[in-house]
């Protein structure tokens, strides 16, 4: 800086430093968040005053969400369901940072699209049956059906898978399963009966047999392994 007249100057180094303000008044408009497992959430931008050279957040945000640490975006598609959890997060400079908590829950999607390999099921009673595993898109937590299974049948409420071994002759009928969790619930429906083994190992003890014309014979029951309905003779 330099002070003159008609006589001289006289001069002085004037030196000036402008510093930055520490941020202020982080926040997310969306705050608290919910998103849903599974779908990409909207961009989340921060409102902050003053000059942010970076950013950052604790706890790690859940498993498919990042921060970007320059600008303070939240993004990404969440992979799995949590309760509502707190994380904060500060925004800094060279003179000082600011911090913000938000909450974040993350809901499950109703389960969907419920399917088993079959619509229709012939078992056959006393024979173990191959499992019938159930095909669903989303989480299914619980497993219900109506009516109950034929004696001997088991649906597991946890996985939805059917097993057993049919222990009695069931008439054709129709079975509703559902499958569900907190966000709701999706069903299918089959008919499902349960017959008699074929008979096997007939026999008549004393054959082959010989008889006299005209004379009356002794009454002779067959043998026979199962459940026989009808008998014929050819």
């Amino acid at each position: 800086m330099t002070a003159s007249n008609i006589s001289g100057s006289s001069t002085f180094d004037l030196y000036i430093t402008i510093e930055d303000t520490p941020p202020k008044g982080l926040n997310y408009q969306a705050s608290p968040f919910r998103f849903t497992r599974g779908v990409t959430i909207n961009l989340q931008k921060p409102n902050v005053s003053g000059t942010v050279t970076g950013f950052s957040i604790s706890p790690a945000l859940p498993s498919g969400l990042i921060l970007n640490p320059s600008t303070g975006e939240i993004s990404g598609t969440p992979s799995s369901i949590q309760t509502a959890t707190d994380y904060t997060i500060t925004a800094t400079n060279t003179k000082g940072s600011v911090s913000f908590t938000s909450s974040i829950t993350i809901e499950d999607t109703p389960p969907s699209a419920l399917s088993y390999p079959l619509a229709s099921y012939i078992f056959i009673k006393g024979v173990k049956i191959q499992e019938q595993i159930p095909s669903v898109k989303g989480t299914a937590i619980l497993y219900s059906i109506s009516p109950s299974l034929p004696e001997g049948l088991a649906l597991n409420q946890s996985n939805g898978l059917i097993s057993g071994t049919p222990e009695s002759v069931s008439s054709n009928t129709s079975y509703l399963v559902t499958a569900g969790n907190a966000k709701g619930s999706t069903t299918f429906s089959f008919q499902l009966s349960v017959v008699d083994a074929a008979p096997k190992g007939l026999f008549y003890a004393g054959a082959p047999f010989v008889y006299t014309l005209n004379e009356p014979i002794n009454t002779v029951k067959p043998s026979v392994t199962g459940t026989a309905t009808s008998y014929t003779v050819t």
